[in-house]
């Protein structure tokens, strides 16, 4: 049976009593390693998503953005809230998302990639 022994410096796992073991590093240097690693996800998702940020409207994206009449009316935003979107379906959080981003970006398609990537940066935190 495994003994568990704390220090103010590490916890050591020693087996049948014996003195040693396994040696797991102290918060501040988990910290450091998740930092890292935070940071190596980030990179990894920026170089992975980097050709993405050129490209234009895809698959349906035209009926539920670039051609949706309640995304592109300025005064509805509590419309977006309250009823289906132009396709039928009622997701209040994903239309008002929508909504802002036509009215922060419009048409211009880098805007809507730089949201996604700024999600995917979020998610590496």
């Amino acid at each position: 049976m495994a003994r568990l022994s704390k220090s103010k410096s590490a916890i050591t796992v020693s087996s049948h009593g014996r003195a040693g073991g396994r040696t797991r590093a102290t918060d501040g240097e988990w910290r450091v390693a998740d930092t890292m690693a935070g940071f190596a996800l980030v990179a990894l998702g920026t170089w992975i998503y980097a050709p993405v940020l050129r490209g234009d409207w895809l698959w349906d994206d035209d009926k539920y953005v670039s051609r949706n009449a309640l995304i592109h009316d300025p005064a509805a935003f509590w419309k977006v809230l309250a009823r289906p979107d132009g396709m039928g379906n009622f997701d209040p959080l994903t239309s008002a998302v929508r909504w802002l981003q036509w009215q922060c970006w419009g048409d211009n398609t880098l805007g809507y990639h730089l949201t996604n990537l700024g999600c995917i940066w979020s998610a590496c935190s």
